[in-house]
């Protein structure tokens, strides 16, 4: 297997390890502490991991059925309001199909770029910088 895809499945599982730890220590809390509005972004801290998770459900898709240079529009409906149950459930099942695609792919597609679309901006992303890391790839505005 290439370095390239030995790095991004080692994100993935750092990822993956890192947001089960969140959810196993959140498991320790109450359901009134886990909606608390915290006054931050996403208000709550199941608010919060849903924001996550929704994330990592949202871009699985651009990169499994998006065809190559073709054009990813980022969903405007609601994310589910997933319980933390649900949570644990649902995020695993995301991290295997996120390590089977990239296990599936061969080092030129992981370099394909995507048009993604979102509200007022269009950015053009290789498939392995949406794998790096999402949040900071689309929020840099230094990005071609």
């Amino acid at each position: 297997m290439s370095f390239a895809k030995q790095l991004l499945l080692s994100d993935i599982n750092y990822s993956a390890w890192a947001n089960q730890c969140l959810l196993d220590s959140c498991s320790t809390f109450t359901a009134e502490e886990l909606e608390r509005d915290l006054r931050l972004s996403h208000s709550s801290i199941i608010a919060t991991l849903r924001h996550f998770y929704d994330g990592e459900r949202v871009w699985l898709p651009s990169l499994q059925e998006t065809p190559d240079l073709g054009t990813f529009l980022l969903p405007q409906d609601s994310p589910p309001a997933l319980s933390l149950d649900a949570l644990k459930q649902s995020w695993p099942k995301l991290w295997d199909s996120y390590r089977l695609w990239v296990q599936d792919q061969s080092e030129a597609t992981l370099g394909v770029e995507l048009m993604v679309q979102m509200p007022g901006r269009e950015s053009r992303l290789p498939r392995w910088k949406i794998l790096r890391h999402i949040p900071s790839s689309i929020a840099d505005k230094s990005l071609p």
